[in-house]
């Protein structure tokens, strides 16, 4: 049965494995869907303005993944044939249609692709290159696995990315990412999300029972550490994996092993109930099913520096008191009692010279020019904006110090809020007074996305490298030195 869609005059008519667009003042273009390529027939009308280096009829083939290069040929074919002026072919709606007939055709034509791209589809906005190149089919347990397992495919979308290059360095194999050396490491999909480079029973009952509800672009995480017991469970494997894709859990190797393992073992209701304290802690609503709200609750444990060894609630309880006690204000001195004499403090060392404030990392890009948003400078500035915010935004000074994330004051509609942004232009954490909720929050959220849009072709701040000097070797007297500078053993005097 075929299809027609209309639109400036065009005229769209799909059937089967073909597409065809007409125009009063256009000759038809044909668009055929073979199994693992588009081609396109130009117009009969003999003009060689087309393709300079083709013949001006000949048919021009796409690869299947090659849909933008696709559209744009068509629309050049197009202005270069018409008979009159005609209106520009958006390519947004050639684009749609392109893709429409891939996955129509493909149900006839080569079931096997349309099988693999559908699971792709399912977990990516776009089919990867290796999805659409004929090598891939030759296997057919391999497409097969693709089809059928959501890790799998999720293997697929993230290799060329997240996990061959760390995949062949477990290995000790040489980084080559021809389509057959990629298509070889596809078939041990289960190794490539394993932090040894091999796989492992809990690793495997994980994958081949993968949740549907766990996001697929935390899965690359499960590469970093291994796992003690299978993981079927959507909302403890998600915890889990937000909790080991922080960046500022890298940064505490023991303390955050301690809470991954704790979070491994928790079970659902122990999950639900740590949520819902820490929503009623800090008066905000959270819902452990959206990923979101999951995701701030990790990083409210996170946030605990100190190790911890027991189970959920007993972090979740030590957690909050320790939130509690950066929120209550600094103990004063209590006020001396009338006729009480008063005994001086000890002496101390007075400072000569104030120390300079500690600066922070700034960024590499200006900062940004928006009233109401304030990029805090100094450590110190940090710990002012920790006891006016009521917050823990002080335990991340270290981080900011070493450019790991930026930190910045937000006053909109009178409102407060804190927001950290990541080096690569990432607002990780947008939030009010007490961890809470507010307009400020989204506004300074909203602005500092579009001024961290910048940041991402850029690479975060380099690390500095220190260099181990040998310490310089005293002068001796001659009859002292056993040894000289060099190393070497020195002539005694007065032989």
């Amino acid at each position: 049965m075929a299809e027609t869609f209309a639109l400036l005059g065009y005229r769209f008519f799909a059937r089967g494995p073909e597409l065809r667009i007409e125009h009063e003042f256009v000759e038809p273009v044909v668009v055929r869907l073979e199994p693992f390529a588009f081609t396109v027939h130009p117009p009969s009308q003999d003009r060689a303005d087309l393709l300079p280096d083709a013949e001006p009829r000949a048919p021009v083939s796409f690869s299947l993944c090659d849909v933008d290069r696709a559209a744009e040929h068509i629309r050049g074919a197009i202005r270069a044939r018409s008979c009159r002026r005609v209106p520009p072919l958006p390519l947004p709606i050639l684009h749609g249609h392109l893709l429409s007939a891939r996955s129509r055709g493909l149900r006839h034509i080569n079931p096997q692709a349309h099988r693999v791209q559908s699971a792709v589809l399912a977990v990516s906005p776009s089919v990867p290159r290796l999805a659409c190149e004929p090598d891939f089919y030759s296997d057919p347990f391999l497409s097969r696995d693709v089809a059928r397992y959501r890790a799998a495919a999720c293997a697929l979308v993230y290799l060329d990315d997240e996990l061959f290059e760390p995949w062949c360095l477990r290995r000790e194999l040489p980084v080559d990412r021809r389509p057959a050396r990629r298509i070889a490491a596809m078939r041990e999909w289960r190794s490539l999300f394993s932090f040894t480079g091999a796989p492992y029973r809990s690793l495997n009952r994980t994958l081949m029972n993968l949740p549907s509800d766990v996001p697929t672009r935390l899965l690359p995480h499960l590469r970093s550490f291994l796992l003690e017991r299978p993981l079927t469970d959507g909302l403890g494997l998600t915890a889990v994996l937000l909790h080991v894709g922080d960046r500022r859990g890298a940064r505490l190797a023991q303390t955050s092993g301690q809470q991954r393992k704790v979070l491994e073992r928790a079970d659902r209701r122990e999950l639900v109930a740590a949520v819902t304290a820490i929503a009623a802690f800090v008066d905000r609503p959270l819902d452990a099913d959206r990923v979101e709200d999951l995701g701030f609750a990790v990083r409210f444990l996170i946030d605990y520096p100190h190790p911890f060894r027991g189970s959920l609630p007993g972090l979740v309880t030590r957690a909050i008191r320790w939130h509690e006690e950066l929120r209550a204000p600094s103990r004063r001195p209590a006020p001396r009692r009338q006729g009480e004499r008063h005994v001086p403090d000890p002496p101390t060392r007075v400072a000569i010279r104030r120390a300079q404030p500690r600066p922070t990392a700034r960024p590499p890009i200006p900062l940004p020019r928006v009233g109401g948003v304030e990029f805090l400078a100094t450590v110190d500035r940090i710990q002012a904006e920790a006891r006016m915010m009521e917050n823990c935004i002080a335990s991340y000074a270290a981080s900011a110090v070493s450019g790991d994330c930026y930190l910045f004051h937000v006053r909109h509609a009178g409102e407060h809020a804190s927001v950290e942004v990541g080096p690569l232009g990432d607002v990780r954490q947008a939030e009010g007074p007490r961890n809470s909720h507010n307009e400020a929050a989204d506004w300074g959220a909203d602005q500092l996305r579009k001024w961290g849009l910048e940041l991402r072709p850029a690479q975060p701040p380099a690390r500095p490298t220190f260099e181990v000097q040998r310490p310089r070797l005293p002068d001796l007297p001659g009859q002292l030195a056993l040894w000289d500078r060099r190393g070497g053993p020195a002539p005694l005097h007065g032989r």
